[in-house]
């Protein structure tokens, strides 16, 4: 297990109010559970509430996206095993969609034309374009021939950022970013660029991620998590037994996360990492703690980390019938329980942060 994997991450999304990053089978289940989030995430941010609507029907046309156009390999190999990619980004006063998915090159030619077109049209003749697309039975060919894209940039207020990355003789990656601004004040803020969007996808897939979420994990920000979580263990996890156990440990891992992580500004920091490798779920995550803390959690971990599977179990039934955890006591049940669970040893460690607080990781495998 690679423990250096939640610092390194939150690190890197340090500057996001929310990111979610997902990559695998795309659905339309997936695209319900996702626009729950998206919509979840932006909830208490005042000047977003007059483009909510907006956002939701970005995430949407933006996954469909890849579900109409994702060429899959017939047979996959080290070049084309590049799984769809759908990432949601909400920094400072912009929100930022993001897709990558596989083309065929055969393709590129045409698609770069379209985008290219949509992208010099203005206000106007955006619309004037979606109308002749709406009433011309010839645009309806796959998904509308650009429909969803002319809608996107008019939805949007911003043009269309993409590009292409060969992948070999047969494939090339396309991906896609929309920008969506609360005020047009913000619309002279430093965008994101999209090589940023492809470097992060390049480290998603070397480490084999399927879902990162860094955000809020307060109780009430866990259920759109929990349903995303759900959504993906069902497509990419046969066996119903690993499933259950894997879905059970992150229900745990998340509670301890509500209860226990530094909460500052009425918000409970943190960041949850799923990779999928070698038929084993790794599960990581990390949030704030106190440094009078961490001493006392680091010596507790140390002592039940080095405990096997038999000693695991005679302490849990010890504190459970004793009557010594408390809701808010700090490392107890929950904890006890996820390393019953782990089938390697767990591992953690402590990030010093700032003068007052720490950056505690703990990862798991099933």
């Amino acid at each position: 297990m690679d423990i250096s994997i939640p610092y390194y991450f939150f690190r890197l999304f340090e500057k996001d109010t929310t990111s979610f990053i997902y990559q695998g089978t795309f659905s339309d289940d997936l695209t319900d559970k996702t626009i729950r989030l998206g919509e979840h995430s932006i909830r208490n941010i005042t000047e977003f509430n007059r483009i909510r609507k907006r956002v939701s029907f970005l995430i949407a046309e933006c996954l469909q996206n890849v579900i109409r156009y994702e060429e899959k390999p017939k047979v996959l190999h080290q070049t084309n095993n590049r799984p769809g990619t759908f990432m949601v980004r909400n920094i400072n006063h912009a929100y930022y969609i993001i897709s990558s998915n596989l083309i065929k090159n055969e393709k590129v030619g045409e698609l770069k034309i379209k985008l290219k077109k949509i992208n010099d049209l203005d206000k106007e003749e955006l619309k004037k374009m979606q109308q002749k697309v709406l009433s011309d039975p010839v645009f309806s060919e796959k998904g509308g021939a650009g429909l969803g894209m002319i809608e996107m940039t008019r939805k949007s207020g911003h043009k269309l950022e993409y590009d292409f990355e060969f992948v070999n003789s047969y494939l090339s990656s396309f991906y896609l970013q929309v920008k969506l601004t609360a005020n047009e004040e913000t619309d002279a803020t430093r965008s994101l660029l999209l090589n940023n969007a492809k470097d992060i996808y390049h480290e998603i897939l070397d480490k084999k991620i399927t879902i990162l979420y860094k955000g809020d994990f307060s109780q009430q920000s866990m259920l759109p998590v929990l349903g995303m979580i759900e959504s993906n263990l069902k497509k990419n996890t046969e066996q119903y037994n690993s499933r259950k156990k894997v879905f059970y440990l992150l229900v745990e891992l998340l509670q301890n996360m509500s209860k226990h992580a530094l909460e500052q500004n009425g918000l409970r920091q943190g960041i949850l990492v799923i990779c999928n490798k070698n038929q084993k779920h790794y599960i990581y995550c990390g949030n704030f703690i106190d440094i009078p803390k961490e001493e006392k959690l680091n010596i507790y971990l140390e002592k039940i980390s080095n405990l096997d599977k038999e000693q695991l179990a005679t302490l849990y039934k010890e504190h459970l019938f004793d009557g010594r955890i408390r809701p808010k006591g700090g490392a107890g049940l929950g904890l006890i329980d996820m390393m019953r669970y782990s089938e390697d040893k767990p591992v953690f460690n402590f990030h010093p942060y700032n003068a007052t607080s720490s950056f505690f990781s703990l990862g798991f495998s099933i």
